[in-house]
């Protein structure tokens, strides 16, 4: 029982750090107000559908494959994605910009 209460507990802390963040970088790609507006909310709705779809799309195959195997799909996918995002690149023009100011934000 206390396991399942520090997990929710440091699940609402990490969402409740990075819902704003992620919200905050997106509005941030956009000149004009109601474009960076859409923009927040977009990423404020898509957060809020994940955390509702987590659990049939965990439970559903975790039901055909068991907890092994279903670790073992999200280990290839979360492999998959980082390998595609990595060689896709950078896609926005600004961005090399954006990360040097953020590096030397973080120094």
């Amino acid at each position: 029982m206390f396991a399942l209460a520090a997990f929710c507990l440091l699940i609402g802390a990490s969402t409740s750090i990075l819902g704003p963040s992620i919200g905050a970088t997106a509005a941030d790609r956009f000149t004009s107000a109601a474009a960076a507006g859409r923009a927040a909310t977009l990423v404020s709705a898509t957060t809020s559908m994940m955390a509702m779809l987590a659990a049939p799309v965990l439970a559903v195959p975790g039901l055909l494959w068991g907890w092994r195997g279903n670790l073992l799909a999200a280990s290839v996918i979360s492999l998959a994605m980082s390998a595609a995002f990595f060689w896709r690149g950078s896609s926005w023009p600004g961005e090399s910009g954006q990360r040097r100011r953020a590096a030397r934000a973080f120094r």
